[in-house]
């Protein structure tokens, strides 16, 4: 994959990342410190804004648990609206 053309990519979905954080509560959000992607990952197929808003809903979410999920119900329960 040619770098500067998946940066275009990666970039096109980042409002994705910033609607999953505006969808939760401000009670839902940890108190604390900062929140850093560094990796993507996208494909010609099957790539949305919308998955990437609810994978950042999630992960924000279970930053903000006291305890992780342990259960795959338990960790995708996270991705509900």
């Amino acid at each position: 994959m040619d770098y500067f053309n998946g940066a275009r990519s990666a970039a096109e979905y980042m409002p994705g990342l910033f609607k999953g954080i505006e969808d939760l509560s401000e009670g839902a959000l940890p108190s604390f410190g900062i929140l850093s992607f560094d990796r993507m990952a996208h494909s010609d197929i099957g790539s949305s804004i919308d998955i990437f808003r609810e994978l950042t809903r999630a992960i924000v979410r279970a930053l903000a648990m006291e305890q992780v999920p342990e259960t795959p119900d338990e960790a995708f329960a996270l991705l509900e609206v």
